[in-house]
């Protein structure tokens, strides 16, 4: 099974060459690696020898880009990552090996929504389990392991706006059109989305430390449910 893999470039462009050598390292390399460096607007252009790199120097495109391109990838999964997200080097066997649907999503980090709100939410994150199992939540974050074809509910309505909920719309819009999201718990740490390497979601240049940003994540859920994106939780 062949596979893309995205890297979402926003603010920490010093991580991309080591999750660069993580992906190439997998036990199931992709066969396409793109980086789509969505910068903070420092001007600063990524150049790699033999990687795809989509320089716009700018966030208008909301982090977005990133699913723009899965939208046109050809292979039979897509991965997309944060660009402070290191899968370990099993990560995407397992994901080829146990997904059993072309309707199923992976992610290494989900949310259980508890209310009209996100800002309610009980966030579910992968982690090492004696027992192999797979819970399913209504979002998807971080890290995504997805059938080409699962990008496609995403535009196909335009939400009232992009920034800061690009993950919630891909997850709402895929749940609305049959697709069930899961967060993994394999049995062994180099089947994780996430390994030793890189801080996890602590910088300080994060998206989620950006002011109004769970604002505007309340104001979508709200948009959602009034729409009937979702009318259920899990």
């Amino acid at each position: 099974m062949s596979i893309t893999a995205i890297i979402q470039s926003y603010r920490r462009q010093e991580n991309i060459p080591i999750i660069i050598k993580g992906l190439k390292e997998q036990t199931h390399p992709p066969s396409r690696i793109i980086v789509w460096n969505d910068n903070d607007g420092s001007g600063k252009d990524l150049h790699i020898k033999g990687i795809e790199i989509i320089n716009t120097n700018s966030n208008e495109w909301h982090n977005c880009g990133s699913f723009l391109i899965a939208y046109f990838c050809t292979t039979d999964y897509v991965a997309v990552i944060d660009d402070d997200r290191l899968p370990g080097k099993r990560w995407f066997d397992f994901c080829v090996k146990n997904i059993k649907s072309q309707k199923h999503i992976y992610a290494g980090f989900g949310i259980k929504l508890r209310s009209n709100k996100y800002s309610g939410r009980r966030e579910v994150k992968s982690t090492v389990s004696k027992e192999k199992k797979f819970v399913e939540v209504d979002m998807a974050g971080n890290i995504y392991f997805f059938p080409k074809n699962a990008v496609l509910p995403m535009f196909s309505k335009r939400p009232p706006f992009w920034d800061h909920i690009s993950d919630l719309h891909f997850s709402f819009m895929t749940r609305k059109s049959g697709y069930k999201i899961f967060v993994p718990f394999p049995l062994i740490k180099e089947q994780l989305p996430f390994s030793p390497g890189l801080p996890i979601g602590v910088h300080q240049r994060a998206m989620y430390k950006i002011p109004g940003h769970f604002a505007k994540r309340n104001k979508y859920v709200e948009w959602a449910i009034k729409n009937k994106i979702i009318n259920r939780v899990i």
